[in-house]
């Protein structure tokens, strides 16, 4: 039996990646060690196939003026944009989840409205570092 190939190093992979946590990536390349084969690639293809239903949930509550379920919501999108190393996207969706529970609709509608530009931003990083992996 051989040994696999270890994944290259995550600095070399997020370089440039404005918007990606390099510590995330590599503690889901360090997975790859472990044992399961294209971890990081499967949780970014699943994230990045996810997330657009998540926004659109979001939205609908946000419209609807249901600040409860869009705290909810936009509380876990930013829990699962930390976990694949999404930074930025977590940190705006923690910006707008603190408004809402300060009551500041205008803010939270505000940085709401900025959301898709830091989710194109994201998703560029990411189709970038997947092609990047081997």
């Amino acid at each position: 039996m051989t040994n696999p190939t270890p994944p290259p190093k995550s600095g070399t992979l997020t370089d440039g990646l404005l918007t990606l946590n390099a510590a995330a990536i590599e503690g889901l390349l360090a997975v790859e060690t472990q044992g399961v084969p294209d971890f990081l690639k499967k949780q970014v293809t699943k994230f990045l196939a996810k997330v657009p239903e998540n926004l659109r949930v979001f939205y609908d509550e946000m419209n609807r003026g249901d600040l409860a379920s869009a705290r909810e919501s936009i509380h876990k999108l930013a829990g699962y944009a930390g976990m694949v190393g999404a930074h930025s996207l977590r940190l705006h969706g923690l910006q707008i989840e603190t408004a809402i529970d300060q009551g500041d609709t205008l803010t939270a509608g505000n940085l709401a409205q900025t959301l898709p530009d830091q989710w194109n931003a994201t998703t560029r990083d990411f189709e970038t570092l997947l092609k990047r992996l081997p």
